[in-house]
């Protein structure tokens, strides 16, 4: 385990609080940790601001949170069993200590497809100041997410004077896979982190990335291929930029040279966007397509921007769809082809109003969208 000395002098030079840096240095002892580990090594698939912060930009910002993509179903009980045994190989080879106790694992169903998302949460002590603080670290877990690109291992790069006993391989989304769920992200979520991780990434440029796959992947888990224009519209429709300006600098934490102001992250992505769809990009995947067959989504109405505010507020809405009222707990959006080969957005909530049960909603068919000022307790995962 490093010294606290080490931690303080790492957390002054990059502007950040000490228990961030605590934090950070646990999770790259428990990727390690994962990695040895016969069970999750080879299930596991490490996504989101950690993997690029591990493996890709080891100076982009910190995150909390550990998300995968499993291959496989885990139970509570044997998920909560694996985070121990893990957090007893980290300890042994560290020297860090873990309340094994506290450890929490919780099996949320979400509201499609008879899926899970498992939120896993694993207890440190600290040890860079007072050691009668613990700390959490969450684990974000989906099951079977649509991969498109080959899944990669990486070295893990962990910026710590104990690097060599660290060392170790990680399975990963590819750096194009990860801008893919990024872009359909951003249309779905509006969150500022997405559009950060996507301009560290432009921005850097010191990692080659080949247009034609990310093109590839998002297409594929939007399932537009036949009206990719339409999906350019939408990343860059102007509201979603004025969404996340006025929570960025308080979402965000970062190494202080690697901060990005807001109206600089959005000219850089609205540029990658012009040239990620240019005619020669596009033109690759020129026929290759399922039919949408429902019609398309106007994102100029805001129907999209209002449930996902009520989602992330946890407020209910009032929708008409098809020419009639309903009162909707928001829940997540979907990308989905049907068995006859039709593709469209599918909005998912629990209707209060008509049957009292989780339903799929044709986004293009939402008329009307008010937010209400009732809370709702989620049934479901909210995935906003």
């Amino acid at each position: 385990m490093i010294s606290e000395d080490e931690v303080k002098a790492i957390a002054t030079e990059h502007g950040v609080p000490i228990s961030q840096i605590e934090k950070d240095y646990v999770i790259g002892w428990l990727l390690w940790g994962i990695s040895k580990n016969r069970a999750l090594s080879n299930q596991l698939v490490l996504k989101g601001g950690n993997c690029l912060r591990k493996l890709y930009y080891p100076e982009t910002r910190f995150s909390d949170d550990l998300d995968f993509t499993a291959k496989t179903k885990f139970g509570t009980g044997q998920f909560k069993n694996h985070l121990n045994g893990l957090c007893g190989q980290v300890r042994e080879r560290s020297g860090l200590e873990f309340d094994l106790e506290q450890t929490k694992v919780k099996v949320t169903p979400i509201s499609h497809e008879g899926l899970h998302a498992i939120d896993g949460r694993v207890y440190f002590r600290g040890f860079a100041g007072d050691s009668s603080i613990t700390m959490r670290i969450k684990f974000d877990v989906s099951e079977y997410e649509k991969i498109v690109l080959p899944l990669q291992t990486h070295p893990l790069i962990h910026g710590y004077s104990d690097a060599d006993l660290c060392s170790t391989d990680v399975l990963a989304y590819s750096l194009e896979e990860v801008l893919a769920e990024k872009l359909r992200s951003w249309i779905q979520r509006t969150r500022p982190r997405d559009l950060f991780d996507m301009a560290t990434i432009i921005k850097s440029g010191a990692i080659p990335i080949n247009h034609g796959q990310i093109m590839n992947a998002f297409l594929q888990k939007t399932v537009y291929k036949n009206i990719p224009t339409a999906n350019q519209e939408e990343l860059l429709y102007e509201e979603k930029f004025e969404v996340i300006e006025n929570s960025w600098d308080s979402t965000i934490i970062c190494p202080r040279d690697s901060r990005i102001i807001a109206k600089n992250a959005v000219d850089l992505f609205s540029d990658f966007v012009e040239t990620l769809f240019s005619k020669k990009t596009i033109g690759l995947f020129k026929g290759a397509s399922p039919q949408t067959g429902f019609g398309h989504y106007d994102y100029r109405s805001g129907i999209r921007e209002s449930i996902i505010s009520a989602g992330k507020a946890q407020r209910l809405i009032r929708m008409r769809y098809r020419g009639i009222d309903r009162d909707i707990e928001p829940y997540s959006f979907r990308y989905r082809l049907t068995k006859g080969g039709y593709g469209g957005e599918y909005f998912y909530g629990f209707d209060r109003t008509r049957g009292d049960t989780i339903k799929s909603f044709l986004l293009p068919k939402v008329e009307k969208v008010s937010i209400l000022p009732q809370i709702y307790s989620p049934r479901w995962l909210v995935e906003f």
